[in-house]
């Protein structure tokens, strides 16, 4: 499993939690409630939550400064 989770692509939070609903798994941001998608496996959910993470500070590199 990922040791961390990436803070929130969005607002930049680093309040984030497991939703889990079923067989699935996501994690989501407290703050603003973006969730990443859901997942059969946990460790698949916050593999795709750094992802989106990555990706989106890749696009916007000055939020990283700004945050």
């Amino acid at each position: 499993m990922a040791t961390s989770l990436s803070p929130c692509p969005y607002c930049h939070s680093q309040q984030l939690h497991f939703v889990h609903h079923l067989l699935t798994h996501a994690v989501c941001c407290e703050h603003c409630g973006a969730c990443g998608p859901s997942q059969r496996e946990i460790d698949e959910a916050v593999h795709l939550w750094n992802l989106v993470a990555q990706l989106q500070q890749s696009q916007n590199p000055a939020l990283e400064r700004a945050g």
